[in-house]
């Protein structure tokens, strides 16, 4: 906007021709003056269109939109430049931008590649899950009625109460596994671990976990359509690692039952045993939180990345 602009505007609102307009958006209350909107009157702000939303007792314009992504289209209308935010959600700007009657080319130059490289990538991960959904419909129509019902039981968790309590039951065994994992590594005494002085009251409670965890996956192996990439499944490969160590143990004492004393003290042991923490990676699957954590980390890997490179830096600059 020009000097001459500027001047003309203050001449006006000095006049008390240009008119001041109160906008509340779902409670939040916005200012700005009549002349601002009018800049472009093909969109709703600046169009007649805006009086539907006229409240006569208010004597404000009252729109039931998102109060937060408001501000940036308020911006819009006083600086003539659209910026996103990297915190918000690409698909919600789109519509606030299509209520609003404002055009994606609208979008200032520095946000410009941004907004189309994440709209290209949505429209590609819309179009991946709605071919996965019309395949899995597909593959769902050949399942037998029982195999449907333990997927969904089982993998599709929210859908049913029963299911809920699966999940509920499932979770508290992953969460009471890995307290006794770290319990059995106490002492108890100067000499013992609580392993070594309660070994069945840990080999029991660690069988009928085990046998929960793996009675689940044998019955989601039976139900799956495609077994085979149901095995090369990342999260599915953690739930048989998870399980592994427990039988490789027992096939350790079961083989060299004259020398267990030896054997719970190898270093291959030790390994199998130190697998248990992948029990904790169980809980991916059955939290939305987990799963949440799990990718805001993916996202912020190069930052992480960076900040743990930072340490050893200075780690060896100390230690030196």
């Amino acid at each position: 906007m020009t000097l001459e602009s500027k001047t003309n505007l203050r001449k006006l609102r000095t006049e008390k021709v240009d008119q001041r307009v109160t906008l509340n958006v779902s409670g939040r209350r916005y200012c700005t003056w009549d002349s601002t909107l009018k800049k472009y009157p093909n969109t709703l702000l600046g169009s007649d269109a805006i009086k539907v939303f006229f409240d006569k007792d208010r004597k404000e314009y009252f729109l039931d939109r998102d109060p937060h992504m408001f501000r940036y289209i308020l911006n819009f209308y006083r600086d003539g430049k659209f910026h996103l935010s990297s915190e918000d959600c690409v698909g919600a700007f789109r519509e606030e931008l299509s209520f609003y009657g404002i055009k994606d080319e609208s979008i200032y130059d520095c946000c410009l590649e941004e907004f189309n490289n994440l709209i290209n990538k949505t429209s590609k991960n819309e179009q991946e899950t709605k071919e996965c959904d019309c395949a899995e419909f597909r593959r769902s129509r050949n399942r037998s009625f029982l195999r449907n019902w333990l997927w969904n039981l089982l993998d599709n968790t929210e859908t049913t109460f029963l299911g809920k309590c699966v999940q509920g039951l499932i979770l508290i065994l992953i969460y009471l596994s890995i307290v006794s994992t770290i319990v059995e590594t106490e002492r108890c005494c100067k000499e013992l671990t609580f392993l070594e002085k309660y070994p069945d009251i840990f080999f029991r409670f660690d069988a009928v976990c085990i046998g929960v965890f793996t009675l689940e996956y044998i019955l989601r192996l039976y139900a799956a359509e495609n077994r085979w990439k149901f095995i090369i499944n990342k999260m599915n490969f953690v739930d048989l690692l998870a399980v592994a160590p427990f039988y490789i143990m027992l096939l350790f004492e079961h083989f060299s039952p004259s020398s267990s004393s030896a054997v719970e003290n190898a270093s291959a042991l030790m390994v199998l045993r130190m697998l248990k923490v992948f029990r904790i990676f169980k809980l991916s699957r059955h939290s939305k939180h987990m799963r949440q954590m799990g990718r805001a980390l993916k996202r912020a890997v190069f930052d992480l990345g960076f900040l743990f490179f930072a340490f050893l830096l200075l780690n060896i600059y100390f230690l030196v």
